[in-house]
């Protein structure tokens, strides 16, 4: 049977996966010194915990890759092997990271509703007086910066976890 350029594609995907996953086999056997030891409480309690603390979030627990273990990871993912604590800690900042970007983004969509229905409500008033069309018109042009503003992406810079195989 023939094979169709999908099929082709198809395998190139799969060898580039398995190459991923050996390579992630690979990286991890050049650390030593399990994660969580290495994290300790000093460092959870310095680095991560202080931060939650400013929002109120409960950080009376331990790591929780605590013991080298993930336990979030499954098998049935097809995630690549359990790295541990380690694995548990990457996790947790893809989390995080997919967290904030949808409170950014509801915090976002409230402010362009609130500001676009403060618009409307400017347009829809009487505007008759000259003073008072020129202090509505000069809000609408302030209120469209705002929401202008708001339509523009951000860029953070992190440091690089995740280590790829050539």
């Amino acid at each position: 049977m023939v094979k169709t350029q999908a099929d082709y594609q198809r395998e190139y995907r799969e060898r580039k996966k398995e190459a991923a996953k050996a390579a992630d086999r690979e990286v991890a056997t050049y650390f030593t010194k399990p994660f969580d030891e290495w994290m300790g409480e000093d460092r959870w309690q310095d680095r991560v915990t202080s931060d939650f603390d400013l929002i109120g979030a409960d950080t009376h627990m331990p790591f929780p890759g605590a013991g080298n273990v993930d336990p979030f990871w499954r098998e049935e993912r097809n995630e690549g092997p359990n790295a541990g604590a380690l694995s548990c800690a990457e996790r947790m900042v893809t989390v995080l990271l997919d967290a904030s970007r949808g409170m950014a983004r509801l915090i976002c969509d409230y402010k362009k509703e609130q500001i676009s229905a403060r618009i409307s409500e400017l347009e829809a008033s009487d505007l008759t007086d000259p003073t008072a069309r020129k202090d509505a018109l000069a809000e609408i042009v302030k209120l469209t910066r705002y929401v202008e503003q708001l339509e523009k992406e951000t860029r953070e810079v992190y440091p690089q976890w995740r280590v790829k195989g050539e």
